[in-house]
């Protein structure tokens, strides 16, 4: 049997906005102090498909760097056929390891609720279709996001619940719909 070499144990940062201000006017001593405190890996995403180009610059410049392309609920209005189709094409890079920032939330003045609704539901099909997990992005607006979710079958791929502000009968929820499901990055 071949000896397995023991790696080191490192955080992974699984959100973090490198490519975005004003993180990304001091990349270096920030990703230097980063990895002084442990952190071997981080994952990028995205917010905006005017940004897409940008975060794949930035995780192309950082060993350890992953991405995350999405559309985040205030960019939802952006959701069209275009944007699924260009979308669709960055989730086959290597570098591309989940679909997000996506959600939902009630506290943005605009878009509305049916057009963050429609963008969430067609960035979960497609991390179904290329079987990556999802970075969730919900601010009050849990219960209609438990419900899509479920809809849309995300427990297929599992992800991230980021920006959480829900409560613990809604986070138990959460946890059962990807309970069956554990993704490594």
């Amino acid at each position: 049997m071949r000896a397995m070499k023991k790696l080191d144990p490192y955080l992974f940062d699984t959100h973090v906005h490198l490519d975005r201000a004003p993180l990304s006017e001091r990349l270096k001593p920030e990703i230097e102090a980063a990895r002084a405190a442990g952190v071997g890996q981080f994952l990028v995403p995205g917010v905006a498909p005017t940004a897409w180009a940008g975060l794949m610059e930035t995780v192309a410049t950082i060993p350890g760097a992953l991405a995350a392309p999405g559309v985040h609920p205030q960019a939802a209005a952006n959701w069209n056929a275009q944007t699924q189709s260009a979308l669709e094409a960055l989730l086959h890079k290597p570098a591309v390891v989940a679909v997000g920032e996506i959600g939902l939330d009630s506290l943005l003045p605009a878009p509305g609720a049916q057009v963050q609704e429609a963008a969430l539901r067609g960035q979960l099909r497609l991390a179904r279709e290329a079987e990556l997990p999802v970075l969730i992005h919900c601010r009050k607006a849990m219960g209609r996001l438990l419900e899509i979710l479920r809809e849309e079958q995300a427990h297929q791929v599992g992800g991230i619940l980021h920006a959480y502000a829900g409560s613990i009968e809604s986070a138990l929820q959460a946890v059962d719909l990807g309970n069956s499901t554990i993704r490594r990055f």
